[in-house]
């Protein structure tokens, strides 16, 4: 089994560990497969996992995190935000959730509200300091190209 695939796993446990009762199996292994989709390449076939993942638990901030994840990578920004959006409507939680928005909206040129975003994310999980940093610095460097 693909690390991709253990990774898709562990986010779907993870989320399980927090809502037992609210989480549906199959939208999970649809999750963990659009995480291996991605991971190998295949962005349509992962946005398809996910949007399934969504369909069968509308519920799932995994499943709308993994979604705004590809959308983002597709440069539909708007889309990836709101996807983001309601993951931490689901789980105000999701420190990841909100480094990714931060990130989306950063390469939307909205650098102050990014920074909130950084902030609610540290605050929940400081141990994403280095990658909010590596990340931010990477979106910087390509936004400089573009220009």
């Amino acid at each position: 089994m693909s690390q991709s695939l253990w990774q898709g796993l562990r986010y779907g446990l993870r989320a399980f560990r927090r809502n037992p009762g609210g989480v549906k199996l199959v939208a999970v292994l649809s999750s963990a497969m659009g995480v291996t989709r991605r991971e190998a390449g295949d962005l349509d076939g992962a946005l398809a996992d996910f949007n399934r993942a969504i369909a069968l638990d509308p519920r799932s901030a995994w499943g709308y995190f993994g979604r705004g994840i590809i959308l983002g990578e597709q440069g539909k920004l708007d889309e990836a935000i709101a996807d983001f959006d309601r993951a931490v409507e689901l789980d105000p939680q999701f420190a990841m959730a909100y480094a990714n928005r931060g990130l989306a909206r950063l390469r939307r040129g909205e650098a102050y509200i990014a920074k909130k975003d950084f902030r609610l994310c540290l605050e929940l999980d400081p141990k994403l300091k280095e990658d909010i940093e590596a990340h931010s610095a990477l979106v910087k460097k390509r936004s400089a190209h573009e220009r």
